[in-house]
């Protein structure tokens, strides 16, 4: 009887799935939107400058995580 490729990956080693599962993710990352690495750069650099011309402020992560629900 012929394995299948999934069967085939599902007996690899956890740290060559895990490998194999990251390449898959990013493959399928890139092919979504060719330019979102450069827009994630537009927008950091507007969240940056608006953080710096004081448009925004930050919390303080303690009041942040105190937010958090306990897990």
């Amino acid at each position: 009887m012929k394995t299948t490729f999934t069967e085939q990956a599902l007996q690899m080693p956890v740290a060559r799935r895990a490998r194999l599962a990251h390449m898959l993710i990013q493959s399928l990352d890139t092919a979504s939107d060719p330019d979102a690495a450069q827009q994630w750069d537009a927008e950091i650099a507007r969240r940056v400058d608006d953080i710096h011309k004081g448009r925004v402020r930050g919390i303080p992560s303690a009041k942040v995580f105190a937010r958090l629900p306990r897990r």
